[in-house]
């Protein structure tokens, strides 16, 4: 009851002083009774998945020259030639039977592996971060209760204020308190 009629004797003291007066106190509590919702934008990296450009492609093996084709070849052209002719002209005939043969049975035998083949690559993949605009909405609180004790010992007295920031729970505030 005293530390009641003390809160009032204060109150009144203000009042007849017509002028601001702070007060002292530690908070007890602090809590936001209103707020507002507002889009909170920010940046982050997002890890993209990019596919490599391939620089060049790696040759196969090459199978191996058959040399099956031009000794048939040879020997069917040098067959053929011997059938032409007489003499040295037979002669003649079965040599370009048989250079002839050689060469039309070296491309028919090897016709596959003139050219180099090659082998197709796996697409590569690397890892590369972009920056990426987040926006949420948020609810920011815009007034508190802030919950103080103005009094010591026996004499506590518990003021309950609004305020604009959120006090920690123990820190000493003033609170300036008007008259009018």
């Amino acid at each position: 009851m005293k530390s009641k009629l003390m809160v009032m004797a204060l109150m009144s003291t203000i009042a007849s002083a017509q002028a601001a007066t702070v007060i002292s106190g530690q908070v007890v509590e602090s809590f936001y009774i209103s707020s507002e919702v507002k889009q909170v934008c920010r940046v982050v990296q997002v890890p993209v998945q990019v596919q490599v450009p391939q620089q060049y492609q790696q040759p196969a093996q090459q199978a191996e020259r058959s040399v099956i084709g031009p000794i048939v070849g040879g020997l069917a052209g040098a067959l053929v030639g011997s059938r032409f002719g007489g003499g040295n002209g037979r002669t003649a005939a079965t040599v370009i039977g048989a250079v002839g043969g050689t060469i039309a049975g070296d491309a028919i035998g090897n016709s596959g592996s003139a050219q180099p083949q090659y082998q197709q690559q796996a697409p590569q993949y690397q890892t590369q971060y972009q920056n990426q605009q987040v926006c949420e909405q948020v609810q920011v609180p815009q007034h508190y209760r802030t919950v103080v004790n103005i009094g010591y010992g026996r004499d506590e007295n518990i003021v309950s204020v609004d305020t604009p920031v959120q006090y920690a729970r123990g820190s000493r505030i003033q609170i300036r308190v008007d008259a009018n």
